[in-house]
């Protein structure tokens, strides 16, 4: 099974059998931490900090891979802003992909 880094601003890894009757099935974790921020330019508007924690599956064959993506695994409640806006963070979510490489 190998392992390797997937994003280094958020910690993420991924796992993939790459031999044997489950070669081309893996799985990853990761997740993210924000800390606490002010979202304004005179400094009166505050954030708290946050933690998520994300998840995957996916099975690739040939040029063609599938997978389940599986955000926000503990459904925690977050916002973020950017000056202007405070926005809710996406709730627990489920994600499917298929891709086809043509290399």
């Amino acid at each position: 099974m190998a392992r390797r880094l997937v994003d280094r601003r958020a910690r993420a890894e991924e796992w993939e059998f790459q031999s044997g009757p489950l070669k081309g099935l893996g799985f990853g974790i990761g997740g993210r931490y924000v800390g606490e921020r002010m979202i304004d330019l005179r400094n009166t508007l505050e954030l708290p900090d946050y933690a998520v924690l994300d998840a995957s599956i996916f099975y690739g064959r040939g040029p063609l891979r599938a997978q389940v993506n599986l955000k926000n695994l503990t459904d925690k409640e977050y916002f973020t802003g950017n000056g202007r806006f405070v926005i809710p963070g996406d709730p627990f979510t489920v994600l499917g992909q298929l891709t086809w490489n043509f290399r």
